[in-house]
């Protein structure tokens, strides 16, 4: 009897450890041509923000504007960013649309735009 059931328990753990190597994830050369590895960064400080803008100011390039209402983008803008705030853009390809995250910066090491966080605040529009 205790053999027939170490046989049924076998069994058992056989099937569902087969079931469980056919769920695997393709391997990462399938998934690597989807995605674009090598984003394009740049740091700078929010000049503008608006539900359908965003500006950054950024210290050796011309000022970044985004579209927000753009549709072949995907963006992610970082929840509580205000004029001023230093921040990270970053794009890169997913799937074949471009996808461009916009998110706070504190790291250090980086110039964030030409003008300090008073001077962006002082210069912003009036709303």
């Amino acid at each position: 009897m205790r053999r027939n059931g170490l046989a049924v328990i076998a069994s058992i753990l056989l099937t569902c450890s087969s079931a469980a190597f056919a769920q695997a994830n393709p391997p990462a050369a399938d998934r690597s041509e989807k995605t674009d590895r090598k984003a394009d960064v740049t740091y700078g400080r929010i000049k503008e923000i608006t539900p359908a803008k965003v500006v950054i100011d950024v210290a050796t390039r011309p000022d970044k504007s985004f579209d927000l209402t753009d549709k072949d983008k995907t963006y992610h803008v970082a929840s509580g960013l205000k004029i001023g705030d230093s921040a990270m853009d970053s794009e890169r390809k997913i799937n074949g649309k471009q996808v461009v995250n916009i998110a706070h910066h504190s790291g250090g090491g980086v110039k964030h735009g030409g003008k300090n966080r008073e001077e962006e605040i002082e210069q912003a529009p009036k709303k």
